[in-house]
């Protein structure tokens, strides 16, 4: 039987039959019920949201996503993401990603992957990824460790140019004015053209990295890219 990743608690399911062959076919881990509904899914949240991002607001689009829209180069196809970043949420990024509790990379495994397959099964999932000074002091790339955790396919076609500090230690202004710190791995220059693809992200905040994650790709000729994260 399946334990909890948060409380360690056994997981009780009620599946029918079809269910049950899926299931086990599918991630481990995961996270029960009770721990679950203390997380602000935004799927069941009924609050005005920024119809682009999900984010809390009394307007359509956020202002943050007016810059983006601004930008008349690419196209933007908005982000989704599955949770609130709550006080609940910080919680579980501070044990998972800057304690490393690797483990916990598959709480959310049924949920990201559910969110994935919706984009359909052309799509391309590309991890965010990390500096190598931040892989060498964290161990894991907590995108893509919860992709794994979720057996999910994916490909590394983004690399990080240099080490800065980490978005969650900078202010807004700060986070705006990131430059582009992406960089195409060499061996997907020329193949991105006509590919539909998906960056996946562990916390979305002004949009920034992925924006300009989405601009690189769009430069080497992508032609669709939207993007997904665990939290916003």
């Amino acid at each position: 039987m399946n334990q909890c990743v948060l409380c360690g608690m056994p997981i009780v399911y009620n599946l029918s039959l079809e269910q049950l062959f899926k299931f086990c076919s599918g991630p481990d881990g995961m996270i029960c019920a009770d721990c679950l509904t203390k997380f602000s899914l935004i799927a069941d949240d009924t609050r005005c949201r920024c119809q682009c991002c999900c984010a809390i607001t009394k307007k359509n689009v956020c202002d943050d996503c007016v810059l983006w829209l601004k930008d008349k180069k690419h196209h933007f196809f908005g982000h989704q993401a599955l949770f609130d970043y709550d006080e609940m949420m910080h919680d579980y990024f501070q044990f998972f990603k800057f304690k490393g509790d690797y483990q916990l990379s598959s709480a959310f495994s049924q949920l990201i992957v559910a969110a994935i397959k919706s984009f359909g099964r052309q799509v391309i999932v590309v991890p965010i990824p990390i500096s190598d000074e931040r892989l060498a002091e964290r161990g894991f790339n907590q995108t893509e460790s919860m992709l794994d955790a979720g057996r999910i396919m994916y490909e590394r076609i983004l690399i990080k140019k240099d080490h800065h500090a980490a978005q969650s230690e900078k202010c807004r202004k700060k986070r705006l004015q990131l430059r582009q710190p992406f960089a195409i791995e060499r061996r997907y220059k020329k193949k991105l053209s006509g590919k539909t693809l998906l960056l996946f992200d562990d916390i979305y905040t002004t949009g920034k990295t992925v924006q300009l994650a989405r601009n690189l790709l769009y430069d080497n000729k992508a032609d669709r890219v939207f993007s997904l994260s665990l939290a916003r």
